[in-house]
């Protein structure tokens, strides 16, 4: 198959490359699904699997105690190798057709470490991008994105410069915000403090929570994303400048 031997060229494992493929044709599985799918060894799928979830490539959502794991959007190839960009160009028309989530419920995508903290910013102005919607905070990360990857954060906001983009945050005053040209702040009494960040972009919420490592829950869901930017605006209005 094509797209597999692409696939492993750009840095997949074969088993890799093989899972990925085969989770975008069911959207959804079991490690137990998928092996039979590929008549691969369970034990070999979930390591397999958990592979492809520290790639930024998979995520998952338990139902019980089930373990239930989805393709994330093939788009996010594009920055996991930026290096083999053409390559990945030619077969994400392919991957696409296959990509076509449950329209029923929200998309849920996990992402861990500073890779997934990554991917997950650079989504932000890519939705930002297409949908022209602004992006808000409830709580912030700057400091704690800063210091775990000092040289992408920076990059980060040159690029917000560079593609317009404008912020707005809302922290409880025991938050010191990183100043920056492209980010309006408004103060909230610490009884507002949450234990998570969450940031509203496009139709996307995503909720931050720094513990060892990062961790990044994403969902897609046009409805959450309103009711967020709702709940964000009476804050806002509340607020001290």
């Amino acid at each position: 198959m094509k797209e597999e031997e692409i696939l492993v060229n750009l840095g997949l494992s074969q088993r890799e490359a093989i899972a990925y493929l085969g989770l975008l044709k069911l959207k959804e599985a079991t490690a137990l699904e998928l092996s039979k799918l590929t008549n691969e060894q369970r034990t070999n799928t979930y390591d397999t699997l958990e592979s492809l979830h520290k790639k930024g490539l998979v995520s998952y959502v338990l139902k019980g105690n089930r373990r239930i794991y989805l393709p994330n959007n093939p788009n996010n190839l594009h920055d996991f190798i930026k290096e083999k960009e053409k390559d990945l160009i030619s077969i994400l028309p392919q991957l696409s057709q296959f990509h076509n989530p449950k329209k029923e419920r929200p998309v849920i995508e996990v992402y861990e470490g500073i890779e997934g903290m990554r991917i997950v910013l650079n989504q932000s102005l890519k939705e930002y991008i297409s949908s022209k919607k602004e992006i808000l905070a409830l709580g912030a990360q700057q400091q704690e994105c800063r210091r775990l990857d000092p040289e992408f954060h920076k990059r980060f906001y040159d690029k917000k410069i560079s593609i317009k983009n404008k912020t707005r945050i809302l922290i409880t005053e025991d938050v010191k915000p990183i100043s920056h040209s492209t980010i309006s702040v408004r103060i909230l009494s610490k009884g507002y403090k949450s234990p998570v960040a969450t940031y509203i972009y496009g139709n996307k919420v995503s909720f931050w929570i720094f513990l060892i490592i990062p961790t990044i829950i994403v969902i897609e869901s046009k409805e959450l994303a309103e009711s967020y930017r709702n709940y964000f605006e009476l804050l806002w209005k509340i607020a001290k400048k």
